[in-house]
């Protein structure tokens, strides 16, 4: 499996496990809402009975007619934002599935441009001239690198001669050097002492093989550049004939889609989070009210004084209360029972989320890896291990690491495999970071005496 397809695994495994979490968020919410509503016909009728009972009820502030329609708009707020999730979920899944289908339809695609590129001789040797001059190239840099380090251990040695660098400063022995006779003859002196006309030499000399080694390698970067962009051609004219870059182009959008539509889910997640909570203004407002509004109510009077009316408007409002407190108390169950699902769906989508991420962190998604399982292994039997609780986020790490190796490369192609789909929507190419990798026999070492050439050797 490419690295690719199991990050996106990976992604649609987190995705379904937040997709999970929103629907019980919207259950609690709608739960909440029922809630709310049962509390305020609750309130109502007491208010009635109040009303009708109480001599003072004259005091009795029935706030029905404001409450109402805060609950209205509330519980039409919840039913609106998940008709809106579960379409906007549906569109997600829909962009996941049209994209599963145009990566089959690309590696297919990409089969075909590799057989035709090992079936073309001169595509062949352009790729095989490429790659051993990048082989070249990746010598010579590293070469570079060490002569580097060699200049600057040793001309180090000489910024501690504090004649030479006297001298040096001074511009002696060059035709910028100005002194009058005395000090001249001083100076050179000095220069008998510490031998500078042979020191300056060799201290010249190391920045003279380091400025050659610098061109010679720039002049091998743009002939590996040259090599690349040849074989590059040949890729790009195949890849056009058999229509690759539509595809890419097809992935770019729907992978730009998928990413809108996923933005336009959290969004509405985090709102009905919030509904689930029972967070928010309207939620706030409503049970301000609620609770200022059965605070200013005896109940317990207005119970009593029922059994004293020949009235049967009061017993009915009682007995509907009756009626209404018991599913008033269930619906609170039933919230604290979701809760508990809300939780486990909250940590279900932590771990999800957790190991996309580790996933990333430890480089995993590289277009030069594929995962091989055992016979009786699979990822998908590892995540859910892993989404069971029947594994650490360490214990698949280490067994998506063990599972990992590099692609092979085909003998006879030597590997046209594509990076443009490293990240999932990265352009193929013969790569730039190849370009500055293919090269000659120019050799460093040789060039300095294979490393055992020591300039200091005059202090």
């Amino acid at each position: 499996m490419e690295a690719y397809k199991l990050a996106r695994t990976l992604a649609q495994n987190t995705a379904t496990q937040r997709l999970l979490l929103s629907s019980v968020e919207a259950s609690v919410a709608e739960l909440r809402g029922q809630q709310l509503s049962l509390q305020q016909q609750i309130a109502s009728l007491y208010q009635k009975m109040a009303t009708l009972l109480l001599q003072e009820s004259s005091s009795v502030d029935v706030d029905e007619q404001n409450i109402q329609p805060l609950l209205q708009q509330l519980n039409d707020e919840i039913a609106l934002t998940r008709q809106q999730l579960v379409a906007e979920e549906q569109r997600f899944q829909q962009h996941q599935s049209a994209l599963a289908t145009l990566d089959e339809q690309i590696d297919q695609h990409e089969a075909e441009r590799d057989a035709q590129l090992a079936a073309d001789s001169q595509a062949e040797q352009a790729r095989l001239d490429k790659e051993n001059f990048s082989a070249g190239l990746e010598k010579q840099t590293a070469l570079h690198v060490e002569l580097k380090a060699e200049v600057a251990e040793k001309t180090a040695v000489y910024g501690q001669q504090k004649l030479f660098c006297y001298l040096l400063n001074k511009g002696y022995a060059t035709e910028q050097y100005r002194a009058w006779r005395l000090r001249r003859s001083l100076d050179g002196w000095i220069a008998g002492l510490c031998r500078f006309n042979d020191n300056v030499a060799n201290y010249r000399m190391l920045f003279a093989l380091q400025k050659a080694s610098e061109t010679k390698l720039q002049t091998l970067e743009q002939q590996a550049i040259a090599r690349n962009d040849r074989f590059t051609a040949f890729v790009s004219r195949i890849e056009r004939n058999i229509g690759l870059p539509d595809l890419y182009q097809r992935l770019e959008a729907l992978e730009a889609n998928l990413s809108v539509s996923q933005q336009k889910v959290s969004q509405l997640q985090l709102k009905m989070q919030e509904y689930a909570s029972g967070e928010g203004e309207n939620f706030q407002r409503i049970m301000r009210r609620l609770s200022e509004q059965m605070s200013r109510l005896p109940q317990q009077k207005l119970s009593e004084l029922v059994t004293q009316t020949a009235s049967p408007e009061d017993d009915i409002m009682l007995e509907r209360i009756r009626t209404l407190i018991p599913q008033e108390t269930s619906t609170g169950g039933r919230i604290a029972a979701a809760k508990t699902d809300l939780e486990a769906a909250r940590n279900d989508l932590n771990r999800a989320e957790s190991l996309e991420s580790s996933f990333h962190q430890h480089g995993f998604n590289n277009a030069d890896l594929e995962f091989k399982w055992g016979l009786l292994d699979s990822e998908d039997k590892q995540i859910k291990r892993y989404m069971h609780g029947e594994q650490s986020l360490g214990d698949i790490m280490n067994k998506i690491s063990a599972a990992s190796r590099k692609r092979p490369k085909p003998a006879t192609t030597g590997g046209y495999s594509s990076s443009r789909r490293a990240t999932s929507s990265t352009t193929w190419s013969s790569g730039s970071s190849s370009s500055r990798r293919s090269g000659g026999g120019f050799s460093s070492s040789s060039s300095t005496g294979g490393g055992s050439y020591r300039t200091t050797d005059s202090f």
